[in-house]
């Protein structure tokens, strides 16, 4: 594992509720000590990341919607018979030696995609360290794209994800959507930050001090920056438990047979 990508998944602290990944649930787990995936958390966490691809815009729809399809697909597998199907294995396990099953399938493909959301969210937080003034986010998402799904997808799938890239929010509004507006919101250059505990005093717009509610007129740059770095920092942190998820799920899938040549 490369030095930036194993210091990318190090990542420790809490997360704010101040950001879509900070504040969603359920949030992916750690597999369990005799590493085993639960099925239905599995999918609802899964099911968090299309709010996510939805934030992309309209292009990042049928992206959006083959997530989904995945994901329903494990779940009609796992419907039929709750306890038997409690763990990702027990589907792969079943299904080892036979045609592809649904189930199996949608568990292939998920993971194919997720690993390509995993990939978005490091080259997202390598753009953010190393400076990137750029408004595009296209070259990021195909730096991820290449890196998970291109090996997967035939010339017509890979001519249309390399079109998509080109109509996409810039940087800037697109990490704004991740940020909760409940939370702060940005209007005129003007912060509006709450304080929650003594120590901290600032005069507000019309002169007066309080530890409850500043009101900063500041640079809009340095707005946008201070939004950046606390999704950053969500992203990163949630990130470490997606990545230990999808290092089981393709041992697990690589050893009962199911990576196999399928490709869209």
């Amino acid at each position: 594992m490369p030095v930036d990508m194993a210091e990318h998944l190090s990542a420790q602290g809490e997360y704010t509720n101040i950001t879509y990944f900070g504040a969603c649930t359920p949030k992916f787990s750690l597999p369990t000590s005799d590493e085993n995936i639960e099925t239905e958390p599995f999918t609802q966490a899964a099911r968090q990341i299309l709010p996510f691809l939805e934030k992309l815009g309209t292009a990042f729809t049928f992206v959006r919607n083959d997530v989904l399809g995945n994901i329903e697909k494990i779940e009609r597998r796992f419907y039929k018979d709750p306890t038997r199907y409690h763990f990702i294995r027990a589907i792969l396990e079943e299904d080892a030696g036979k045609k592809m099953s649904e189930g199996c399938v949608g568990l292939l493909w998920l993971m194919r995609g997720l690993m390509f959301v995993h990939r978005l969210f490091f080259e997202l937080i390598e753009d953010h360290r190393n400076g990137v003034t750029s408004d595009d986010i296209g070259p990021a998402i195909r730096r991820a794209y290449d890196a998970s799904l291109r090996a997967y997808h035939g010339w017509l799938m890979q001519k249309t994800i390399s079109g998509i890239t080109r109509i996409l929010p810039g940087r800037k509004e697109f990490l704004r959507r991740l940020f909760l507006h409940n939370s702060a919101t940005v209007d005129n250059h003007r912060v509006k930050l709450k304080v929650y505990g003594g120590g901290v005093e600032e005069g507000n717009d019309k002169g007066t001090k309080t530890t409850k509610e500043i009101w900063i007129k500041i640079d809009l740059i340095y707005v946008v920056s201070i939004l950046t770095f606390q999704v950053v920092k969500d992203i990163q942190l949630y990130d470490v438990n997606l990545w230990a998820t999808l290092q089981l799920m393709e041992k697990q899938i690589n050893y009962y047979g199911r990576n196999e040549d399928e490709k869209a």
